[in-house]
């Protein structure tokens, strides 16, 4: 897995290519959240579309969600658009991830383009 960040004046972009595991996606995740920048952060788009492949179960959704609840206790006005490649079984991991993680803090929704995403990610709640 490779994941490229490009940081924005409010938020993050991320990009993932290659076979994504849930073990690669938190420590990304982890990574992203120790540095400076987060702090600041008012948006977090996450795109998936370009991926080759995903090991990520619903075990990994679970671990992913308990960390994010952790940290979104303190920095709890964060946006995360999820961007998935048009593929039933992403979607629904998408979806379920958002599901699962109504009310526990940060806001996610998923999104099919990167405009879209980024519309909603960067409209002030």
């Amino acid at each position: 897995m490779e994941c490229l960040v490009v940081w924005e004046a409010e938020g993050a972009y991320r990009e993932f290519t290659g076979v994504i595991s849930g073990g690669e996606i938190l420590e990304a995740n982890l990574e992203l959240y120790a540095d400076p920048r987060f702090k600041n952060a008012s948006y977090l788009i996450d795109n998936y579309s370009e991926i080759s492949g995903s090991t990520v179960e619903s075990p990994d959704l679970e671990a992913l969600g308990v960390t994010d609840e952790i940290i979104s206790k303190e920095y709890h006005d964060i946006k995360i658009a999820l961007i998935v490649a048009q593929e039933p079984r992403e979607i629904d991991m998408a979806k379920s991830y958002c599901d699962q993680m109504k009310d526990k803090g940060f806001k996610y929704e998923y999104f099919l383009t990167v405009d879209n995403a980024r519309k909603w990610a960067t409209n002030k709640l």
